[in-house]
């Protein structure tokens, strides 16, 4: 089990609280921490864009979650230009349907290494979450959050102790950091080998992707909730199965074999996934509007947060720094 993000969450663009902030997480140096992270709140009229994104220059090994915007913002163009320094990310909220044509232009023409920084949240409100790039610090005071990968626990039914054990953590490291604790956003999120697109197969025995998969997600979500529960934790943010596909290795082979598809993805999102993740997709203005209304019915039904990661491609696979070769996945 790790943290898989230690996040403080600052609720204004003050730059000697976020450098205070940046000076203590950069203390904590313990191996269960796997990334130290900065939110901050959505960026109002009077802030300058350019200005807030030198904060990411504090600290390159700290991630700052640094620029978002409701989409009905005429700043929404310039994002890709936030997102410049590679430890910056950002967000666009969606509230409704209004601006598809605005969006889908921006990420068809976003390059994907910046694509992999930038998400559309479909929500009436930003989300405070430690995961990036949706984790926003729309909070009223500073604070702590976390996150946890913990895909093997979860495989040893440890999932209730693995909990617990990282929410105990987070509380110590919050009040070390001088930060209110929010507690954990209990998502189960892979890594790589710690897939969880394979805890899908093996809990089914079926291989990606088939309609009773669904229900396997579902029964995996209610796991997670009662894991929650019993290990008394706040869980915060998405707290659901997630699926981004280049951080997953099962998901990406399925992806290359044409067994998992888009619309597959996009089932699924309906049964308590938190959205469409790190996928490659032509850049075709028409599939991504798409894309971003079927989010979007994905919100409205599930009256939950929802987030769309995509990485645009002329055709074919993209490859990336963080993440390697992420594979096109067709519709």
């Amino acid at each position: 089990m790790k943290l898989r993000a230690l996040t403080a969450h600052i609720p204004a663009f003050d730059q000697d609280a976020v450098a205070d902030v940046v000076w203590k997480l950069q203390k904590v140096e313990d191996e269960i921490v796997w990334t130290k992270r900065v939110a901050l709140p959505p960026l109002p009229r009077s802030e300058p864009m350019d200005k807030v994104v030198e904060l990411a220059d504090l600290n390159k090994e700290v991630l700052f979650s640094i620029v978002h915007l409701d989409s009905k913002d005429p700043r929404v163009t310039e994002v890709p230009k936030a997102l410049e320094p590679e430890n910056a990310y950002a967000s666009i909220l969606v509230r409704r349907l209004d601006d598809v044509d605005k969006l889908s232009k921006l990420l068809a023409e976003i390059e994907p290494e910046k694509a992999s920084r930038l998400s559309l949240t479909f929500s009436d409100y930003f989300v405070v979450t430690p995961y990036f790039p949706s984790g926003t610090g729309d909070v009223a005071l500073p604070s702590l959050s976390a996150s946890v990968l913990y895909v093997s626990e979860f495989d040893r039914n440890q999932e209730v102790q693995a909990l617990a054990k990282a929410d105990e953590l987070a509380k110590i490291y919050a009040g070390n950091l001088g930060l209110k604790y929010l507690g954990l956003d209990v998502s189960l999120s892979p890594w790589k080998e710690e897939s969880v697109g394979r805890v899908i197969e093996q809990l089914s025995g079926r291989k990606l992707f088939e309609p009773s998969h669904l229900s396997t997600v579902f029964e995996i979500n209610q796991r997670v909730f009662k894991a929650a529960v019993l290990a008394k934790v706040n869980a915060l943010g998405f707290s659901e199965v997630m699926l981004p596909v280049a951080e997953d290795d099962v998901l990406t082979q399925r992806v290359s074999e044409g067994s998992l598809r888009l619309r597959d993805l996009i089932s699924l999102s309906f049964v308590c996934v938190a959205g469409l993740d790190m996928i490659a997709v032509r850049a075709d203005r028409d599939l991504l509007a798409s894309l971003i209304k079927a989010m979007y019915a994905v919100y409205y039904v599930k009256r939950r947060p929802v987030g769309m990661r995509v990485i645009p491609t002329p055709g074919g696979d993209v490859v990336l720094k963080k993440f390697g070769r992420v594979v096109e996945t067709q519709m």
